[in-house]
């Protein structure tokens, strides 16, 4: 009778784990919007050497097109930028790259202060990452570092994660194909997202930038310099780069100097050199205020600039990337 009691207990959680498994399921599949699932099923598929990578937050993925420099340097390139990618994340899936047998030549590290303010663990972000890696010593590390007791308790529930998406079952479809016209979002290769749209004045007019400061979180900065740590032990380049914004955006900020010199510093305490893009941006008009799908992210127009320059530079200084 004992035996049966618990066996009618483990039979109930393993249905329970089954059910939420297909109904997080059926919601994941409602929104075509986890490119980092995308992006890391991809990675895994991965067998020749990762000469570029990138990686950071959605300016990372936005911005970097690994094909572009595959094209224009014949190299291999990959893009593991993810949404909100905070230096916690960056750092775990920096060390499953060399994990999984690559050896970058150089990692680009887009370094955009909103992912180095905040509390010392980001649920959002780091979820994403976590769900899309597989199991292993580094992923558990990943969770150990990256979340707080006990909204990690989440984590084990798909159909939590995605409840959101609920709403998608309920919406016209009207009402959805206007939205993914006005994103008109597509995942490319390798890690890459961008759109054709271009951003309205009222956008970059009403932007989240404006009369706000940045308040630098020690942890994650702590996991920034661990990152540039692992990769330099690990005898890549790093490149430092700080993705633009719109040049009506940018001159709403107000204290960039202080933002700048901070992340800057800390580039040079590795011998680094930041490269600043909206500083940039401001002696060479690279990109304009119709290079933006919003007030922050560029769209293809504009990726494809940035990644001509970034080519450029690239052949400059550091030949031995294309060697």
């Amino acid at each position: 009778m004992h035996r049966l009691y618990w066996l009618k207990h483990i039979i109930f959680l393993l249905l329970l784990v089954i059910l939420d498994a297909v109904i997080g399921q059926m919601l994941r599949s409602a929104n075509s919007q986890y490119f980092m699932e995308k992006t890391m099923h991809e990675f895994y598929q991965q067998k020749e050497n990762i000469d570029l990578l990138f990686m950071g937050s959605s300016h990372s993925y936005y911005h970097f097109n690994p094909c572009f420099f595959e094209e224009h340097l014949g190299i291999t390139s990959f893009n593991l930028g993810s949404a909100g990618q905070n230096p916690t994340s960056t750092y775990y899936l920096l060390k499953e790259v060399f994990n999984r047998g690559h050896q970058p030549k150089v990692v680009v590290l887009e370094t955009s202060w909103r992912p180095l303010t905040g509390k010392d663990t980001d649920f959002y972000s780091a979820s994403r990452v976590f769900h899309a890696l597989r199991w292993s010593v580094n992923k558990l590390a990943l969770f150990w570092n990256s979340f707080s007791f006990p909204s990690s308790l989440r984590l084990f529930s798909r159909t939590f994660h995605y409840r959101r998406n609920i709403r998608k079952f309920f919406e016209p479809s009207e009402d959805t194909q206007k939205e993914k016209y006005r994103l008109n979002l597509s995942y490319i290769r390798k890690g890459f997202v961008t759109s054709a749209k271009k951003a309205t004045p009222e956008e970059l007019a009403y932007h989240e930038f404006k009369n706000k400061t940045a308040e630098f979180n020690s942890y994650r900065l702590l996991y920034l310099k661990k990152t540039i740590r692992f990769a330099l032990k690990n005898h890549a380049c790093v490149v430092g780069v700080i993705s633009p914004l719109p040049p009506s955006v940018f001159s709403d900020i107000f204290d960039y100097t202080r933002i700048h010199d901070r992340i800057s510093a800390i580039y040079e305490s590795f011998g680094i050199t930041l490269i600043d893009l909206n500083l940039i941006n401001q002696e060479r008009a690279i990109v304009f205020d119709d290079d933006f799908m919003d007030s922050n992210h560029l769209n293809s127009q504009g990726a494809n600039k940035i990644n001509m320059f970034l080519t450029e530079y690239f052949r400059d200084h550091l030949p031995s990337l294309t060697q």
